[in-house]
């Protein structure tokens, strides 16, 4: 797609720096998820002159080359986030490089490895199932997918890969089977745009065009109410109005009484009541 996204919302790859964590944050989300890729790029690799020491800004980076068939790219970049700092879903992502670039061997050491440090590790067993798709071997992958739904029976990335390898098998019709129970399985939560559009893909598959039609125009709909929203996040704060002056009042004020002036006849005494002025009787 093209910078379009980016031209909605009023930005430029120079701005991204500049703004709160969170804008940040839902903006590098929604471009990656909505596939504005090279925006995502461009916007990324400006980020990272600044925010070099933030792991997540490489992984997303990362994501963007692999998305625009960059591997070689992708996995230069994850190099130098590894040289940071190593996780398990860092180790994930360059195994699913490695599966772009079509170095199998390489993914599956990785797979391994997150394995023996994990057994019950639900991506871990995804990235198994992914090798093994990957080689061709579908009786392990499916053996991997299942392992996944014992260890977690509400999986929806169990059934969302047995959905993809049913439909490596041309097997369509299990294939759609498997895609909506991984899109059930979110309930009333956003199911991952990757999960819809394939659903919409083996809808098309099996000539319920109007069902596709109304997952892709749900999938249209919420990217537009995304687009809003992320429009109020990177909204700038208003400032306060100024309260207005007020105006002092330039009415003259009457001069104090004048202070009574005492004749030699007139003397000041002072009781409970205040000054009370007596005048002396004459002699």
């Amino acid at each position: 797609m093209s910078d379009d996204a980016l031209y909605a919302l009023g930005l430029t790859p120079s701005d991204v720096p500049s703004l709160p964590t969170k804008a940040r944050r839902k903006l590098s989300a929604y471009l990656l998820r909505w596939g504005h890729l090279d925006a995502a790029r461009r916007c990324l690799r400006q980020l990272l002159v600044t925010h070099y020491h933030q792991v997540s800004v490489y992984d997303e980076l990362a994501k963007a080359h692999l998305g625009l068939d960059d591997a070689e790219r992708a996995l230069e970049i994850m190099e130098r986030r590894h040289a940071l700092r190593t996780s398990s879903t860092s180790q994930a992502l360059v195994a699913r490089i490695h599966l772009v670039r079509g170095d199998v061997k390489a993914a599956q050491r990785i797979s391994e490895e997150l394995l023996d440090d994990n057994p019950e590790s639900v991506m871990a067993w995804g990235l198994r199932g992914d090798v093994a798709l990957a080689n061709g071997d579908w009786t392990e992958a499916e053996a991997a997918y299942r392992r996944i739904e014992s260890l977690n029976p509400t999986s929806p990335a169990a059934a969302f890969r047995l959905a993809r390898l049913y439909q490596e098998q041309s097997n369509t019709d299990e294939a759609l089977n498997q895609a909506q129970e991984a899109v059930a399985r979110y309930e009333d939560r956003d199911a991952p745009v990757d999960y819809l559009r394939l659903l919409e893909t083996l809808l098309r598959e099996s000539d319920r065009i109007e069902e596709a039609e109304a997952v892709a125009q749900g999938l249209h709909q919420r990217e537009q109410r995304e687009l809003e929203e992320l429009r109020l996040v990177l909204k700038p704060a208003e400032k306060p109005s100024a309260r207005p002056s007020v105006k002092k009042d330039e009415t003259p004020k009457p001069p104090p009484p004048a202070s009574p002036v005492l004749s030699s006849s007139t003397s000041l005494t002072v009781n409970s009541e205040g000054p009370v002025l007596s005048r002396a009787c004459p002699e």
